[in-house]
């Protein structure tokens, strides 16, 4: 006589059980493995510290007292919390470096995602924003040298030297609401060799904040007798902490110098980590009242302080 014990033909059905709920937990488990794994991506930062030493690399450890960062240059250092002046988050390979106080400024300006290191100014239109107090900047561009400081907290002050003569700038700046600025100031310049002075007052107002914002501008240039009344727009757009999309645009109701009736351009501003500066480079296009259309490169170079 043949039979079956019923344990074992259940057997079988029980491995296929647990084999089933197995396949049915792998999901779970794999999506706790993916969280653990990014909840554990590690924080880039640069350190500032009291010796003005600019410290850049992977937060490890922060246990109130020290600070253990893994470094790019000589790998993991131990940095005491107390010569530490702020902790901000950065692009990942940012070096570490010496810096000196104006150089220090500029790079807290660079790693605060709320404030570009000048950009009270576009590649020579200025904007309404104001500097910070006592913040300045020095700008070098093929038709001028510019040294301005932020004297008040609405006044800007500057000299000027240029191919036609010296002189000085002036900017009274306004906050009118949440990110609306305004503006009104002159450049005045005495003339080199027999032409006359060069004056060029201008009235504007700007909406946004310091990475993001846009201009428009009412203006006249005043050169050697002749006025040409103009409107200018620009605009800046931030790409990444470093980079910034420009772009200057006139138009002249009256041109004078090169019978020029429009000029646009679009370019950018980059900052030189290893340099502490800014460089500029734009294509200019100038557009002459009888449609002729001419491009102009353009350089510059900033240094902020």
């Amino acid at each position: 006589m043949h039979y079956s014990c019923p344990m074992f033909q259940l057997k079988p059905f029980r491995y296929l059980s647990v084999f089933l709920g197995l396949i049915l937990m792998a999901p779970d488990s794999i999506a706790q493995e993916d969280t653990g794994s990014s909840s554990q991506e590690r924080r880039y930062v640069c350190i500032t510290m009291v010796t003005q030493v600019l410290r850049c690399g992977y937060l490890i450890d922060d246990d109130g007292r020290e600070i253990t960062l893994e470094t790019p240059e000589i790998g993991v250092i131990i940095l005491p919390k107390s010569d530490v002046i702020s902790i901000q988050d950065a692009t990942e390979g940012a070096r570490s470096q010496s810096m000196n106080p104006s150089s220090q400024r500029a790079q807290q300006s660079i790693l605060n995602p709320d404030r570009a290191p000048q950009s009270s100014r576009y590649f020579f239109a200025p904007s309404a924003l104001p500097m910070e107090q006592e913040e300045g900047y020095a700008h070098l561009n093929p038709l001028l040298l510019n040294v301005t400081r932020q004297v008040s907290e609405n006044l800007m002050l500057g000299a000027a030297l240029s191919w036609v003569g010296f002189g000085a700038t002036l900017k009274a700046s306004a906050r009118l609401s949440d990110e609306v600025y305004g503006s009104v100031g002159a450049m005045g310049l005495l003339g080199f060799y027999d032409l006359g002075p060069t004056f060029f007052p201008f009235v504007n107002l700007t909406k946004g904040n310091q990475n993001n914002h846009a201009s428009i501008a009412f203006a006249a240039l005043n050169f050697d007798g002749q006025v040409s009344p103009m409107i200018n727009f620009s605009a800046c757009k931030e790409i990444n902490p470093r980079v910034w999309l420009i772009t200057e645009n006139y138009y002249f109701a009256d041109p004078m110098l090169f019978s020029e009736q429009l000029l646009l351009s679009v370019g950018g501003r980059w900052w030189r980590n290893n340099q502490n500066r800014l460089g500029e480079f734009a294509l200019m296009m100038m557009i002459t009242d009888n449609g002729e259309a001419i491009p102009i490169p353009w350089l510059g170079t900033t240094w902020p302080f």
